[in-house]
């Protein structure tokens, strides 16, 4: 049995700037991370002739052309996959919810596969080949983040080309640092899952109409980065938050999907409660928030928001990205 094990991310800063028609125009740069919440895909050969895929339903069918769940399909006629496969998918967290889910089970899925054709990916292009996956074969709108910090592991700092080359750089923040950060961050499952493809076509219609606000409040938002790395490597947690916020502030002015009147009170009542700052994640609209916290304030911030219903969803950074576990 192949087993692939392949974190989720929580992104850090410039997140939005990853999408193809941003840094096809200005480039990009992006903070992004693993944490400790994973998709697991489990491969092995099946005794009959049909494939077995269950997810969150099961498909037996006879043929690849068959398959509904797209992914697998254009990834079992990538790998010239045509029977007796079983596959499992299993995951820690909800799929659909601002912690990059499609973009790691992409690259856990190729992970997976190649390993099971006795290849080999290196990282950066274990993430190239899951971008292509979704943005050229399946013509997800997406960025390039999630691949990356799913395939690299770590806190990574990504600068992405106007041709779409990316400069990986796995930062090197000193573990105490680190274990202040996750020691003051809080993330949150709202209970609202979206569409985040759905989201992000949207901005890149934007992006492509030139609208004005939006391409200003990108531009804000890779000015964050460096500040961010800065306050990494100096452990200012304080500012961090602060950041957090200044990208929440940026990144709401881009779409009226991204938040709405409810999700606004729970910020602000996080805000009151000794958050510093906070934001949601990934596309918005839903999924999760995070938010950093006073040193003596986390527990407050916690009893509140778990109160209104919000469910508490300890995170850490996982240095390690994609990988195939050994052999049982």
């Amino acid at each position: 049995m192949i087993i692939s094990k392949t974190p989720l991310r929580l992104s850090l800063a410039g997140g939005g700037t990853d999408l193809p028609e941003y840094y096809s125009q200005f480039g990009s740069h992006v903070i992004t991370s693993a944490i400790d919440k994973h998709i697991y895909i489990f491969l092995k050969e099946w005794f009959n002739p049909e494939l077995r895929i269950s997810y969150s339903k099961t498909e037996i069918v006879d043929s690849i052309h068959k398959i509904q769940h797209p992914m697998i399909r254009e990834s079992f006629k990538y790998f010239n996959i045509n029977s007796h496969l079983e596959m499992t998918i299993m995951a820690d967290l909800p799929a659909r919810s601002g912690m990059g889910s499609s973009s790691s089970f992409a690259v856990g899925l190729i992970n997976a596969l190649s390993a099971f054709k006795k290849k080999t990916l290196d990282a950066q292009s274990l993430a190239e080949s899951a971008f292509k996956l979704q943005h050229d074969v399946l013509k997800e709108a997406g960025g390039k983040q999630d691949q990356y910090a799913t395939s690299f592991g770590g806190i990574l700092s990504l600068k992405i080309k106007k041709n779409g080359d990316v400069i990986t750089e796995k930062l090197k923040i000193k573990p105490y640092i680190i274990k202040n950060l996750e020691n003051r961050l809080l993330c949150f499952y709202t209970g609202t899952q979206r569409s985040a493809p759905k989201i992000q076509q949207k901005y890149c219609n934007s992006i492509k109409n030139n609208k004005k606000n939006v391409l200003e409040s990108l531009h804000k938002i890779k000015k964050i980065t460096p500040k961010m790395i800065s306050n990494l490597k100096k452990g200012d947690v304080d500012e961090i938050g602060h950041l957090f916020e200044e990208h929440w502030q940026a990144k709401k002015t881009i779409s009226t999907d991204i938040t709405n009147k409810k999700f606004e009170q729970l910020h602000d009542e996080a805000l009151r409660a000794g958050a510093i700052g906070g934001k949601m994640l990934g596309a918005g609209g839903g999924g999760y928030l995070a938010f950093i916290c006073k040193e003596d304030k986390k527990n407050n911030v916690k009893n509140i928001l778990t109160k209104k219903g919000l469910i508490d969803v300890p995170i850490r950074i996982d240095n390690s990205g994609s990988r195939i576990c050994p052999k049982i």
